[in-house]
């Protein structure tokens, strides 16, 4: 709840090691419930608050973020059961038929929009060879601003991935330079922070955006992320 820096740096360093033929997750069945201090994805976003009204606004946007991060990283993506509707209840070994949760039913209720995102990113990584390579260079990561960027490509297949995990959004633009990053025209084709997501929609409408020298700008959402397309 607080805005202190973040160790994007050190993300930035997982990052880019998710390449070695890793296996990626934000949680499995020992952190959700078993391990000390351990709870559903969603649960840990909120810092243990009641999911409802802003609290739980943010906690689906961060878990949004998590999820994001692994499937378009360089490694091999894992999910948990039940953290793609939202799950809350801690999934202990020897409890579970006491904690069962309705998945089927929170798709189409209070998990319906985290359901499509989840939906929509897996989507995305079957149709683009860049995602499922293991080309992947962080270009750029700032502490106090929360925010990472990176690119993922395959041939001439290119992603341009900026992520933020600063509790509020980048209205204006968040600018980098980097000269590792050509020259080109880059298309916004998947925004963590869609309405149909739950998200409050802060970012660049699907706009055609260019890079030269560098240097690059776009919207970014608050605890989300937006994905360019290389176009020419």
């Amino acid at each position: 709840g607080n805005d202190n820096s973040q160790a994007m740096d050190y993300f930035s360093g997982v990052l880019a090691a998710s390449a070695n033929c890793t296996v990626v997750y934000a949680g499995v069945h020992d952190h959700a419930g078993n391990a000390a201090q351990s709870a559903r994805a969603i649960v840990l976003a909120s810092n243990y608050q009641p999911l409802y009204g802003d609290t739980r606004l943010f906690a689906e946007a961060r878990s949004r973020f998590a999820f994001g991060m692994t499937m378009l990283s360089a490694g091999t993506p894992l999910f948990f059961m039940g953290d793609e509707v939202g799950a809350a209840k801690k999934y202990t070994y020897d409890q579970f038929l006491d904690n069962r949760e309705d998945l089927f039913g929170l798709r189409t209720s209070t998990g319906s929009g985290m359901f499509r995102f989840y939906q929509d990113v897996i989507r995305f990584v079957r149709r683009n060879s860049a995602i499922r390579s293991r080309e992947i260079d962080v270009l750029h990561a700032n502490n106090e601003a929360r925010v990472i960027v990176f690119r993922r490509w395959e041939g001439p297949d290119q992603l341009l991935i900026l992520g933020s995990l600063s509790n509020r959004p980048f209205p204006h633009g968040y600018s980098f330079v980097n000269n590792r990053l050509a020259k080109g025209r880059w298309k916004e084709v998947l925004n963590s922070d869609a309405l149909p997501y739950g998200g409050w929609n802060s970012g660049n409408g699907g706009a055609t955006l260019t890079s030269f020298d560098g240097w690059f700008q776009a919207v970014l959402p608050a605890c989300g992320f937006v994905v360019f397309r290389k176009i020419s």
